[in-house]
């Protein structure tokens, strides 16, 4: 086989898996204005320099039970700017455990 080709379809394969992955990534923090929010903060600091998510609910009690502690879980989303992400911010009794992208924002 033609070692360009395996180059090129190797290369190409890892930056389509890549953007694949990127896309469900979750980071550990997200800036809101002149802040960042960040894992570790309680719901009352994400709430004081991000202000009121714009949807919040309480997710059930065996949500990604497997690798989150026992405890009340909230899901908070805020939106981003017009073709950026909503951010998905993961609480557990109070203290952000994950930030995930959400869909686009139109």
């Amino acid at each position: 086989m033609n070692k360009g080709f395996v180059r090129r379809f190797t290369t190409h394969t890892t930056l389509i898996i890549c953007f694949l992955y990127g896309s469900q990534v979750h980071s550990a923090s997200f800036k809101c204005g002149k802040h960042f929010a960040k894992t570790g903060m309680t719901s009352a600091q994400i709430k004081q320099i991000c202000g009121a998510p714009q949807y919040k609910t309480q997710l059930k009690k065996n949500f990604r039970q497997d690798y989150w502690p026992k405890g009340r879980k909230s899901l908070w989303q805020y939106k981003t700017t017009k073709g950026g992400y909503f951010k998905h911010l993961y609480f557990v009794d109070g203290i952000l455990k994950q930030i995930d992208n959400g869909r686009r924002v139109e």
